[in-house]
């Protein structure tokens, strides 16, 4: 077990036991309304001392009655999570069910972020949820009612149509939030990274250490020429420098090593996801990332947005 760490990698994986001869659990009122103070930082919960029995079995010598707390804390909050939240779990749907409703409302909630409509969507979407009871457990109106959403058009069905996917592609067009932009993309490569992988887990958000935007063709020009990089017109700078076709997700660290570097150099560094290995099949070492290169690119990931969205 490491020194410092986290709660959630002190739990996870490790077997952690009582020894008989530490106290009862005790903690009264007032400490248990103290431990309610909101923190928005990171906390602090003090040293633990930990006995190792074997690779994943410890016994807590010293700390037992905050980990205990902890853990209290924890299955307090999963049960009032499991009650309250979706329905899906309160019924117990077969899982892909679940999944499948939990994907509709995923797209409905990504639409509404990204075509900022001040359109109420809860307006269009309450009576199928009202209907969704224990006694009627079928998901089929809450699906269609998405698809409705997604399909309807303007001319003839507009009270239904802000989030539809002309609106949705029109939303793609320019610059996309950089936090939505971040999540998109991890999607993208979830999507690149299953391509031919039968067989491996899907990669997580957090495999990305401290994930960030990066700009392949740098927001600043570079000095000197030639860059790698298109002709810095208004057209280049105020079209294709923020959208999507010219983000890409690199670690913290990675996108400060390559800031404004030249094309050629950037690329070489790309080699550590499928959508960085994608870069470097699109554009030789010699290449420029031009307008054609970011619309191509541009046009693959907002189609896979439309297709799985």
């Amino acid at each position: 077990m490491e020194a410092s760490t986290t709660i959630r990698r002190m739990l996870a994986g490790n077997k952690i036991a009582v020894p008989s001869y530490q106290r009862a659990y005790s903690w009264d009122t007032p400490d248990e309304k103290s431990g309610r103070n909101t923190h928005t930082a990171p906390y602090y919960f003090g040293h633990f001392l930990f006995e190792r029995r074997s690779n994943e079995e410890f016994y807590v010598i010293d700390g037992q009655q905050r980990l205990t707390t902890i853990v209290i804390f924890l299955s307090a909050l999963f049960a009032k999570l499991k009650t309250r939240s979706l329905k899906a779990y309160r019924y117990n749907l077969p899982i892909n069910q679940t999944k499948k409703l939990c994907s509709s409302l995923e797209s409905l909630i990504l639409r509404h972020r990204l075509v900022g409509t001040r359109a109420d969507v809860t307006s269009r979407i309450n009576d199928v949820f009202e209907g969704f009871t224990e006694s009627n457990k079928s998901i089929d109106p809450i699906i269609c009612r998405m698809k409705r959403l997604k399909k309807a058009e303007v001319s003839s069905e507009w009270w239904w149509a802000y989030w539809n996917d002309e609106n949705l592609k029109a939303s793609l067009k320019g610059k996309v939030n950089h936090s939505v932009a971040k999540y998109l993309l991890w999607k993208y490569e979830i999507h690149l990274g299953r391509s031919g992988t039968d067989g491996y887990l899907p990669p997580r958000f957090d495999s990305i250490i401290s994930p960030e935007l990066e700009h392949i063709a740098p927001l600043t020009e570079p000095d000197g020429k030639p860059h790698g990089y298109d002709d810095y017109d208004d057209v280049f700078k105020n079209q294709y420098l923020d959208c999507l076709g010219n983000y890409l997700l690199l670690s913290k660290s990675h996108n400060c090593k390559v800031g404004n570097r030249p094309f050629a150099e950037k690329r070489e560094t790309y080699k550590h996801t499928a959508q960085q290995r994608e870069i470097q099949r699109m554009v030789p070492a010699t290449g420029v990332w031009n307008k054609e290169t970011i619309e191509r690119r541009q046009d693959k990931i907002v189609q896979f947005i439309l297709e799985t969205f």
